[in-house]
């Protein structure tokens, strides 16, 4: 357990000692101009503050510039640069030897084209004088006019060990304020402990702490944590990022009928020895990354780029869900994480655009890797569902190395046992046998529609099922199409091994009630 006194410690050194080396370096060589990547600003200056011996300032728009410590003290006119960001650049010219100014907000004025100049201007005169300037963003990326003359550090956020001793700092003080207030206190089991550190998994320090902090519940039962405040701040923290939503729901794999393959291989990913410690799932992942052939303003080339390179470099395993609209894809997807009990991100490219901004969706991307991989903590299980391949390049495919399933509409008993889950859920008067009309080629979401009328209607199946508009119908080659590119090539949803399209597969009729050869 971390005592009381080691907060602060904890707390100002957390930026990692991997970092701090990187940082260290640069200065033993005199690098002149640093962009350093951080989740917590404050806790940044804080680490290079400890025990430092020479001047550190630091600049933002509103407070201008002012001391970080006491060697700082008296070394610029704290006006300097309020407002405006390149009369600091220029005043920094003039600090002393062997000091050291911090930028707040760097992304924000980065690209403007005075404060590229200014900046490119103090690199030899820095050099010189083995000054620093470091500018702060939690993302960025670097002007090409700027890119051979700063150095950039990464920082990483915190990781487990790191975010244990922040929740055992916090139960601490938790602990001693119980005790002030003569209130019981509920020590957290480790099995508690371990929880709370997966919730906080993605968050920066200064967040982290604030999260536990905030998550101790006072009762008549005493002083106790409350995982699912934590939980809460995690899914508000993840969906900060453009393009990213946890999804809410909670069914699991128990609430999907038919898809026992698919679901017995999940099942064994889910306690492998890979187990993933987050879901990402992208819904029609066709149209999300098809703009990368046909987007004029080539965000969506710079997106495909940027998802090749991370799923390659992080290893990540992904699984492909492939199948008629309706046929339980998504649902499986959805299912997967509360079957584990893990978080279930929702990836929405095209809310990555920057609203065509140059380089905008590119670094929106890049971020959202970034906390996908800080809440995953590297073992994220991407899972993505579309109707037909033809729009996703063969790069794309090969980087979901867990293989391809094929969803075929449901057969007669997958039915049966949809329909009784959904009559149960509705709580409707039914009986499944005797439903009064023919369900040949209807999927399970047809079936939901179908039951989902009927209670809102407060009638008959038979009656709803009039309303009905099964796909089976509306698009009887499509679903020709889609069963004769996945056979002999797609694993089954339904069955061991390979789909084949003359194995269990359901007939359909065109519009004039003719049956589709599949042949």
């Amino acid at each position: 357990m971390v005592s009381a006194d080691e907060v602060t410690t904890q707390k100002g050194n957390n930026t990692s000692m991997e970092t701090m080396k990187q940082y260290n370096a640069a200065r033993r060589v005199s690098v002149p101009l640093i962009i350093w990547k951080t989740p917590d600003a404050a806790a940044t200056i804080s680490a290079v503050c400890d025990k430092a011996d020479y001047p550190i300032l630091s600049w933002d728009v509103v407070r201008g510039l002012v001391a970080c410590n006491e060697l700082g003290r008296g070394k610029a006119d704290q006006d300097c640069g309020v407002g405006n960001p390149v009369d600091m650049l220029v005043a920094a010219q003039k600090l002393p030897a062997d000091s050291v100014v911090f930028m707040h907000n760097a992304q924000m004025w980065i690209t403007d084209p005075s404060v590229k100049q200014a900046v490119w201007n103090l690199r030899d005169t820095n050099k010189g004088e083995h000054r620093t300037l470091i500018m702060l963003a939690p993302q960025v990326t670097t002007p090409i006019e700027l890119s051979n003359d700063v150095f950039m550090i990464d920082e990483k956020l915190p990781n487990e060990t790191e975010l244990k001793a922040i929740v055992e700092a916090q139960i601490s003080q938790a602990e001693i304020g119980a005790v002030e207030s003569k209130q019981k206190f509920n020590k957290p089991s480790a099995a508690d402990i371990t929880k709370a550190v997966d919730s906080l998994a993605g968050l920066s320090a200064f967040a982290a702490e604030q999260t536990v902090a905030v998550s101790f519940d006072k009762n008549g039962k005493g002083v106790s944590l409350n995982l699912d405040t934590c939980w809460d701040r995690k899914r508000q923290a993840i969906e900060e990022t453009p393009g990213l939503k946890v999804w809410r729901g909670g069914e699991t794999l128990d609430d999907v009928k038919g898809c026992s393959n698919v679901k017995g291989f999940i099942n064994r990913i889910l306690t492998g020895r890979k187990a993933p410690r987050a879901i990402v799932w992208m819904d029609e992942a066709e149209k999300q990354t098809g703009t990368a052939t046909t987007d004029p303003n080539r965000q969506g080339q710079d997106q495909h780029s940027i998802l090749l390179k991370e799923m390659q470099d992080n290893e990540a395993e992904g699984i492909l869900f492939v199948g008629h609209p309706g046929s339980a894809k998504s649902m499986v997807a959805k299912a997967t994480g509360n079957t584990a009990g893990i978080v279930t991100i929702a990836m929405d490219l095209g809310a990555m655009m920057g609203e065509g901004l140059v380089g905008q969706a590119e670094k929106e991307v890049r971020q959202a890797f970034k906390v996908v991989n800080a809440v995953s903590r590297g073992k994220a299980l991407y899972i993505a569902t579309c109707n037909k391949l033809e729009a996703m390049s063969p790069e794309l495919k090969r980087r979901f190395t867990l293989g391809i399933f094929f969803f075929d509409l449901p057969v007669s008993d997958e039915r049966v046992s949809i329909w009784k889950h959904y009559i149960e859920k509705f709580d409707l008067d039914e009986d499944v046998k005797r439903l009064g009309f023919d369900d040949e080629g209807w999927t399970g979401a047809d079936i939901y529609n179908c039951c989902n009328r009927a209670w809102m209607l407060n009638c008959t199946l038979a009656e709803a099922s009039k309303y009905a508009t099964p796909v089976c119908k509306t698009s009887p080659q499509a679903v020709q199409s889609l069963r004769q590119v996945a056979d002999n090539a797609f694993i089954s949803a339904n069955y061991e091994g390979l789909y084949q399209i003359n194995k269990q597969t359901v007939t359909v009729a065109d519009k004039k009630g003719r049956k589709m050869s599949f042949k």
